[in-house]
């Protein structure tokens, strides 16, 4: 009876507590979800203690926050050197155009001061063929006395050439062509009865356009030659305008 009662009873206990078990076991995986799901949201918000992994992957993102805020800080620093280096250019570019043009102005006024001073330099247009002075005392300093209108005409003999020079366009080419008539005008005053006959300036420029020393000297406008090769072209030589000029002038009425 005893064996029956205990096996009876065990078996009894053993019904009972088969369920206990059961509901105890879901009791702790439910705690436990629930003590992770409440761990997780705490440690969200700083609330729990980091554990055991918890350092090495807060050390990892550390280390990822530093090498990424170290990258943009040298992503930064590049930027401002090369806007540096391109603003230094910039200026290095303004400061070497400035001095270039200062240096085009000084060139522009020497040239404009040594024209003037040409200009200035040519003798009036009042009497210089007659070979007398300003006073009319006779001859100038330094006239052939041969060479001197007698009675107001040249003595025989005369065999006069037409002076022709070529230019073209250009301050430099201006200043040569106004020092150029000044001694023609020079030589005419001191000996009218030479042979130095007329003046002609030969003026070659492009579609034979006009200057400002037109009024100063007698010019012929004649057509400068283009660049490259062709029928009137210069060929890579520069001075073909003169002969090309004289030939225009040749068959011109001039």
């Amino acid at each position: 009876m005893a064996a029956l009662y205990f096996g009876h009873a065990f078996v009894i206990v053993s019904r009972h507590e088969e369920p206990q078990r059961r509901h105890a076991a879901m009791a702790a995986a439910t705690t436990a979800v629930v003590s992770e799901a409440a761990a997780a949201a705490a440690a969200s918000f700083g609330l729990l203690e980091p554990t055991d992994e918890a350092p090495e992957a807060a050390a990892a993102a550390a280390e990822s926050a530093g090498l990424a805020a170290d990258a943009e800080a040298e992503r930064k620093a590049e930027a401002e050197r090369k806007r540096l280096d391109e603003q230094a250019q910039a200026h290095a570019a303004t400061q070497r155009q400035h001095a270039a043009e200062a240096v085009q102005q000084a060139e522009a006024a020497k040239l404009a001061k040594a024209a003037e001073l040409a200009r200035a330099a040519l003798p009036a247009p009042v009497a210089e063929a007659t070979g007398q002075s300003a006073a009319g005392a006779g001859p100038l300093p330094g006239a052939d006395p041969k060479l001197q209108l007698v009675a107001g005409e040249c003595p025989p003999g005369r065999r006069p050439y037409h002076v022709v020079m070529t230019a073209a366009t250009g301050v430099y080419q201006e200043w040569q062509s106004r020092i150029a008539y000044y001694h023609y005008l020079k030589q005419k005053r001191l000996n009218p009865c030479s042979d130095l006959g007329g003046f002609t300036r030969l003026f070659n420029t492009p579609n034979a356009q006009p200057d400002s020393m037109m009024d100063e000297m007698p010019t012929l406008l004649v057509k400068q030659l283009g660049h490259g090769r062709c029928a009137e072209c210069d060929h890579g030589f520069i001075v073909m305008n003169r002969p090309w000029g004289v030939v225009q002038m040749v068959q011109s009425a001039h």
